[in-house]
């Protein structure tokens, strides 16, 4: 299994800038999603910064907490192919996503999310390199 290379403190506070930035941006509008998928496929293709909603969410999938929902947690314990753990990781992303577009602009709300965010980058930075874990993709083939 390979490691995964953890962001540093800033490229972390620096995503949440730019996520921050993004999503209180951006109104629906007459926009109307067939479920939680295809809202979560829209606003990760919004521009951030650089890059994408979605590809910040990637910079900073080890420091995603896992929302254990009844649809993530049965795609987790299934997950017997690198594809079926991507639709795990997936699912956590866009529950993650929701949980921020939510806190958007609640300042207590988005610090706590930043919090905890940063306590799992710096238990992952504490742990020996060999038994650091990412679901991403490199890491299950």
């Amino acid at each position: 299994m390979e490691t995964h290379e953890i962001i540093s403190r800033k490229t972390l506070c620096g995503c949440f800038s730019l996520l921050r930035q993004s999503l209180n941006n951006w109104q629906a509008g007459n926009l109307y999603f067939l479920n939680s998928h295809a809202l979560y496929r829209h606003l990760s293709a919004l521009p951030c910064g650089k890059d994408t909603v979605g590809g910040i969410l990637t910079q900073m999938e080890s420091c995603i907490p896992m929302a254990l929902t009844t649809d993530s947690l049965e795609k987790f314990l299934l997950a017997k192919s690198p594809t079926e753990a991507e639709d795990f990781l997936e699912s956590t992303k866009t529950d993650f996503l929701f949980l921020l577009l939510a806190a958007g602009k609640d300042d207590v709300l988005w610090q706590h999310v930043m919090d905890v965010c940063e306590n799992l980058r710096q238990k992952q930075m504490d742990k020996p390199k060999e038994r650091r874990f990412c679901y991403g993709r490199k890491t299950l083939s």
